[in-house]
């Protein structure tokens, strides 16, 4: 089944018969925290810019390569900041699922403006580049929650599901930029797994592929149905960013033999950094 097929499955039986873990039930009383208010705006104006892409593997340094140098200097050098701007990709909060939007963050407006108008006519991967400054705060709320589920998963399965049952309680408390930081960090250590058996529990999983440090797996989704035995979800969290890298550079694509019957299914893996 192709990557494009998989997430329509998904998608299908979020609405029908699949079993989600962690949907949002009556919100508890107590209050999940993220972020604060920053400085994202700027006398006024929002200093972060919106692009759309299907590519999940774009870096800063695809972005920097379509400033002039000189442009790119006057970016770098604002502030006696190092970098231009954080880069961060839109994620779905629940399985932390690529949502094909990516933002770029700057310091101040007057960065922002800069890159834009040096950048209205290059091209990324020969596809001209159209950016849109964000208004509001939508952008800054789903970030927030998505950075505070995935820190509950890199905790634990039980805090990860009680993060999710509180969701909708999440609200603004902290710095973007020290978030960015943070999300990219744990992102670095951990991967969404698609296909494994459903009947493997996680000690299984991790004697399986024993030669890897993974601290911790658990299931996001699952379906029932008889020709999907193979249709899951898994979150990996690895002890160091090396073997993380390794898993997915030697799984990803590859065909699991079923320890339990002769069935192979094709891993697919994404990494969140």
């Amino acid at each position: 089944m192709s990557n494009g097929k998989l997430v329509n499955h998904v998608l299908k039986h979020i609405v029908k018969d699949g079993n989600i873990l962690g949907s949002p039930k009556m919100a508890s009383k107590k209050l999940l925290t993220a972020v604060p208010e920053t400085n994202i705006l700027n006398n006024g104006k929002f200093s972060i810019l919106q692009y759309n892409s299907y590519n999940s593997s774009l870096t800063e340094q695809h972005f920097l390569d379509i400033v002039p140098f000189d442009v790119r200097n006057a970016i770098i050098s604002d502030g006696n900041h190092d970098d231009a701007f954080k880069l961060l990709q839109a994620r779905d909060p629940k399985y932390f699922q690529f949502n094909n939007i990516y933002y770029l963050v700057f310091r101040n407006y007057k960065q922002l403006n800069l890159f834009i108008n040096s950048t209205k006519y290059e091209r990324i991967n020969k596809i001209r580049v159209k950016f849109k400054i964000m208004k509001g705060n939508s952008m800054l709320d789903d970030f927030s929650k998505y950075h505070s589920t995935l820190k509950a998963a890199n905790v634990s399965r039980d805090s990860y599901f009680k993060a999710i049952k509180d969701i909708n309680l999440i609200k603004t408390a902290g710095n973007l930029n020290q978030m960015i930081d943070e999300a990219k960090s744990m992102g670095r250590k951990n991967l969404l797994v698609w296909n494994l058996p459903n009947h493997m529990k996680p000690h299984e999983i991790k004697d399986y592929f024993w030669f890897y440090n993974i601290t911790d797996v658990f299931k996001l989704y699952w379906s029932n149905e008889n020709d999907s035995l193979y249709n899951t979800l898994h979150f990996f969290k690895f002890a160091d960013e090396h073997d993380c890298i390794k898993f997915r550079h030697n799984f990803h694509g590859t065909y699991f033999n079923d320890p339990i019957g002769d069935a192979k299914s094709k891993l697919l893996i994404e990494k969140l950094s």
